[in-house]
């Protein structure tokens, strides 16, 4: 969808100072909403921030890492309970996870089986740090601890 320079202007003079300054901040405008945003900033008479306004903002200057990294199997799951529970402890944790089948398996669980369950995937490079967090999970510490009113009664 094509926007016009006066498009824009129109658009950016219904927002507030506050509202303008942090879509200009944000780094998400285009190359040419940016510069229609500065002008409206200026005209409004505020500083116009050195942030993201030039076309080479949006441009990466280094290379993404682990752009090509692989997803491993590190666990299987017939319930997707389950394969959640995982994938959200490991995201908890900062590792990427993925549930494959997920869909498929809360849709239709028969179809789920035949097509081999759900298997919770994370990327090749963590799968060492995803096993740590899978045994501390096993060996219980991460187990929610009772109320502190339970919890007193079981001491006495």
């Amino acid at each position: 969808m094509d926007v016009s320079r006066e498009e824009l202007k129109e658009r950016f003079r219904e927002f507030s100072d506050e509202e303008l300054l942090r879509h200009f901040q944000s780094g998400t405008l285009t190359p040419l909403a940016a510069d229609v945003a500065a002008e409206a900033l200026q005209l409004r008479g505020m500083e116009v921030p050195r942030a993201e306004t030039s076309d080479t903002a949006a441009i990466p200057t280094e290379e993404p890492e682990n752009l090509d990294v692989d997803l491993d199997t590190i666990a299987e799951f017939w319930n997707p309970l389950q394969a959640n529970l995982l994938r959200a402890c490991l995201e908890s944790h900062g590792i990427f996870a993925y549930v494959w089948g997920e869909h498929l398996g809360t849709a239709n669980i028969l179809l789920s089986v035949s097509g081999g369950g759900l298997r919770v995937q994370v990327r090749s490079d963590q799968v060492a740090q995803a096993k740590e967090i899978i045994a501390a999970f096993e060996r219980g510490e991460f187990e929610v601890r009772d109320s502190p009113e339970t919890a007193a009664d079981d001491k006495l």
